[in-house]
């Protein structure tokens, strides 16, 4: 735990950024990949970030990170609700108004809507600094909360969170929104001004997953080498599609499909009995947690790639972007926002059926080399579309003419 950042001078100050993080970063979520990509890329082009966040989650050497004080009992790293997490916010908003005070930023980045209420509450108590607050939205908190269960639509407790995350989203000055989904629904849902409004895609860097496949690494874990690997990485939640992934398995199981499905992500013991009951265990292999710096070495041992997710919330998909910088066609549903990444590229699933194993027969019938040709298309539009240096240049554009904007004031 630390609770200062080294000294620094007025030309650095004014390129001081404090980013709020409400969660255990960094745990090799979608979520923090995002916070990581964003401080990294703002770090490239001369900005000084610092991330406040919980007490938990392991430190990157390249980003600065101070914690909160530890909370006995809270080692929770996957996604989706903890009862600690209240005092973890107390706790944050504290070390977030010491930071403010002292080190008196530039910008006051918020990610998620915790992140951008105690950005608020910090920059109020030191209001004569008049410091701009920016809101990464990642999608709609009450979207994200019945995804996971943890609200049901239309409920008592879905209107309160309904109203906070109204009274949330007139708190910052700039909402920058990871996907055209989560833009739509602060304009559309809650009525944020266009001006407010800001795209900025998740990123990724596309050499960072331009790696050979490693057959070492490949029979290291026993996968097959005649037939297809199906790879999906991400949270093994319901939220993220992980029921939607075992309808997938288990219909390519009954159809005898000659595939090979390779799972990487956490919590996966409930997923490893699944697997293990089913008698699933020859044509599946888990990996468990890994390092998102392990991560494009264990892509590129793919064919294809599965993004399940069924239900939006608005938030964008960190692995699709993955997906794509590692050259790998992916199966996924028909939505807007996979169809704007993809193009004619994905093979697609109805949402109706929510059924994706009509498309996983299109991608293992299909040539490979026309399967290859499509990864690489996909690869391509990453490179144009989604990398960090674009994203980095569009956040500091704004970022000057909020710091403008203020000043003048």
């Amino acid at each position: 735990m630390a609770w200062g950042i080294s000294a620094v001078s007025n030309s650095e100050r004014d390129r001081l950024v404090l980013h709020v993080a409400p969660t255990p970063f960094f745990a090799d979520r979608g979520c923090h990949m995002r916070i990581a990509g964003i401080v990294r890329c703002l770090n490239a082009i001369g900005y000084r970030n610092t991330v406040c966040t919980y007490h938990h989650g392991r430190n990157v050497e390249d980003i600065t990170t101070v914690r909160t004080y530890p909370i006995p009992g809270y080692t929770k790293t996957s996604a989706g609700h903890s009862p600690f997490k209240y005092l973890a916010d107390v706790l944050l908003a504290l070390l977030v108004c010491y930071q403010v005070i002292r080190y008196k930023p530039t910008v006051i980045h918020g990610h998620l809507h915790e992140g951008a209420l105690l950005g608020h509450v910090a920059r109020s108590l030191v209001f004569w600094r008049r410091i701009p607050l920016v809101f990464d939205v990642q999608g709609s908190l009450v979207g994200e909360l019945v995804a996971y269960g943890t609200l049901k639509e239309g409920s008592f407790s879905y209107r309160v969170f309904r109203a906070i995350e109204s009274i949330v989203c007139r708190l910052p000055d700039v909402l920058m929104c990871s996907s055209e989904n989560s833009l739509g629904v602060m304009r559309d849902r809650y009525g944020v001004q266009p001006s407010r409004l800001m795209l900025t895609p998740d990123g990724t860097d596309v050499a960072q997953f331009s790696v050979e496949r490693s057959h070492e690494l490949s029979a290291s874990m026993g996968l097959p080498a005649d037939r297809p690997i199906a790879v999906f990485s991400g949270s093994l939640l319901a939220a993220k599609g992980i029921d939607e992934l075992k309808a997938l398995i288990g219909g390519a199981a009954k159809q005898a499909l000659a595939v090979h499905f390779l799972v990487i992500g956490y919590p996966e013991s409930e997923m490893r009995e699944w697997v293990d009951a089913n008698g699933y265990t020859s044509t599946v292999t888990l990996t468990g947690q890994l390092p998102f710096e392990k991560l494009p070495a264990y892509l590129a041992l793919a064919d294809v790639a599965i993004e399940p997710k069924a239900v939006f919330a608005g938030e964008a998909s960190g692995k699709l972007v993955n997906y794509m910088a590692a050259g790998l066609p992916v199966i996924c549903f028909e939505s807007p926002h996979n169809r704007a990444m993809l193009g004619d590229d994905g093979y697609y699933a109805s949402l109706a059926g929510r059924d994706l194993l009509p498309a996983l027969r299109e991608a293992l019938e299909e040539d490979v080399e026309h399967r290859r040709m499509r990864g690489l298309r996909c690869r391509r539009r990453a490179l144009e579309n989604y990398s960090w240096g674009a994203t980095a240049a569009r956040i500091a554009s704004r970022y000057e003419s909020l710091v403008g904007e203020h000043s003048s004031r």
